[in-house]
């Protein structure tokens, strides 16, 4: 789209796989966008651009408001800078998803070092911002700090350089970034700010090989307390926990054996907040241990004990249950999963599932919805 009277299309940019600009009304505006997205390079030359966003100031009757509109928007009216930057991002956010169909995306933040790929997953509020930016302050290379993406193909991690989001009140915990916000942080930081670490001087990087997984909980009162602390996790107690932060598994019939592969071949940990710097310190000690042998993953074939949609992902001695049709993961103990595998037929472990303890087991494993109807008994073969 070529610049005419009154319009002010920025440069365009690639979100991972969709590539869009932003066309303004004003070239103060267009200068905002491109710094906001300063970290996405250009799109391939030659393509089609997959989406056009439109922001208008509603002068004359109000210099202090826009209109934006785009894919994935309805027309918004009367917004403040700080809103119309928010629903520009979340639309970019969802576009960008929606580009990549044959990949799975977690909810989480990741940053890379010599190659290696640490991957900081949590709910929203907890720190996965304020963490990966005081790792991309120590020299780590910047891939996302909300939108990881898993390659259908091989065990490498990837997202796309949004801005940082910093929350209303969190511009504190990152004081090093102040200067580069968007928009100014002039108001004690009362709303959204962005900052795209490229013009601070941070590395962008494409993404690489998992190297470490973290599960980023706070502390039970909010506060950091004695310090970040860390527990290691089994791979399939890291899958069950990184179920709950994609962002489109529904999409996927595998969800739970491509977590397997990124968690068997990845150090796993909970890391509960300290301060951005004690936290940053762990990380950084965990990264820095010595590989672990990946465990061995493997499928559990079809089974006519088990409901449809129910997939069963062995970790090593462990399994973890899928059922894509409600969403219901869990994962086993070694135990467990020797009689799991007896009731599916996959195994003969000589396992009493009619006995006191197992009998009851069988049970709620049965109010979970994961067998099939009709009994369940020790000799139901695989596929029968």
């Amino acid at each position: 789209m070529e610049a005419t009277a009154g319009l002010e299309p920025t440069r365009p940019f690639a979100a991972g796989a969709f590539t869009f600009r932003v066309v303004t009304s004003d070239p103060a505006d267009r200068d905002l966008i491109e710094t906001l997205f300063h970290d996405l390079p250009n799109p391939e030359p030659g393509g089609a651009l997959d989406g056009v966003f439109v922001m208008m100031r509603m002068e004359p009757h109000d210099a202090d408001a826009w209109v934006l509109s785009g894919p994935g928007l309805e027309d918004q009216s009367a917004l403040p800078i700080v809103g119309v930057l928010t629903s520009l991002m979340s639309a970019v956010n969802l576009c960008a998803l929606d580009a990549e169909p044959e990949s799975l995306h977690l909810h989480a933040a990741a940053a890379v070092k010599n190659g290696s790929a640490v991957i900081i997953a949590a709910s929203r509020n907890t720190g996965k911002t304020t963490t990966v930016a005081h790792l991309v302050k120590r020299g780590w290379g910047f891939v996302t700090d909300e939108t990881v993406r898993l390659a259908a193909d091989r065990n490498e991690v990837g997202g796309f350089s949004k801005p940082l989001s910093i929350k209303p009140g969190g511009g504190m915990l990152v004081d090093h970034l102040v200067e580069g916000m968007v928009p100014p942080a002039a108001d004690g930081f009362e709303s959204f700010r962005f900052v795209s670490v490229g013009t601070m001087g941070a590395s962008i990087a494409q993404g690489g090989r998992p190297e470490l997984v973290i599960l980023l909980r706070r502390q039970e009162d909010g506060h950091p307390g004695d310090g970040a602390k860390s527990r290691a996790l089994h791979p399939a107690d890291a899958v069950v926990a990184l179920m709950q932060e994609t962002l489109d598994a529904e999409r996927f019939e595998w969800a739970a054996l491509r977590l397997a592969r990124l968690a068997s071949d990845a150090r796993c940990h909970e890391v509960v907040l300290g301060t951005p710097s004690q936290t940053t310190d762990l990380i950084e000690e965990l990264f820095a241990q010595s590989p672990l042998e990946p465990f061995p993953v493997d499928v559990l074939g079809p089974s006519a004990a088990m409901a449809p949609g129910v997939v069963s992902v062995k970790i090593g001695d462990r399994v973890v249950v899928h059922h894509m049709g409600t969403g219901t993961i869990f994962a086993l103990d070694a135990a467990a999963s020797n009689v799991w595998e007896q009731l599916g037929g996959w195994r003969n472990h000589e396992i009493d599932v009619h006995g006191p303890v197992v009998g009851a087991f069988v049970v709620q494993l049965r109010t979970l919805g994961v067998f099939a109807d009709g009994p369940t008994t020790s000799d139901t073969g695989a596929g029968q």
